[in-house]
């Protein structure tokens, strides 16, 4: 990020002063369910950042959960934000072509999903902060709220017996 944006990196002990936060939460960046579903009738890209196997439907989350991925959805694994599977973010132009080769646009309205809503996390950083992707969400639920409720619809590629 401090590359990316060209930031100063401070070295040694920095002292703070003690201040006051207070956070806004705001709804719009945080969708639920029925927001999801929402976006997603609209137009809303669904980015699953998941393996390529949860993705397909190979594997699947807990036992209440249906394999597969939001309607509509591509696969943009989280692993691929970084180099080599590490805690370092790749360049701009990395990350540029590897939202292109994952059919994920730079811009527009874009929804980022994972199971729990950690991997996706990264890529909502990655969109919505390095690309300057204002239209990008997080959708926190993930997998685990949507593919436990029969009512939401689910595509699933690779059609396993569990």
């Amino acid at each position: 990020y401090a590359e990316t944006r060209k930031y100063p990196l401070e070295k040694g002990n920095h002292q703070l002063k003690p201040a006051t936060f207070k956070a806004n939460y705001r709804a719009e960046m945080n969708p639920d369910a029925e927001a999801v579903k929402q976006a997603i009738n609209s137009g809303a890209l669904a980015v699953d950042n998941r393996t390529r196997a949860e993705f397909l439907g190979i594997y699947k989350g807990g036992a209440k959960e249906r394999p597969g991925s939001l309607p509509g959805a591509v696969n943009l694994n989280y692993d691929w934000l970084t180099v080599n599977g590490s805690g370092k973010l790749h360049k701009l132009e990395n990350l540029k072509q590897i939202y292109t080769a994952g059919n994920v646009p730079l811009q527009g309205a874009q929804i980022n999903y994972c199971h729990t809503g950690n991997r996706a996390a990264l890529a909502w950083f990655v969109s919505h902060e390095l690309l300057g992707n204002s239209q990008a969400k997080l959708y926190d639920g993930s997998t685990q709220e949507w593919a436990a409720d029969s009512t939401l619809p689910m595509d699933q590629q690779v059609q396993l017996n569990f």
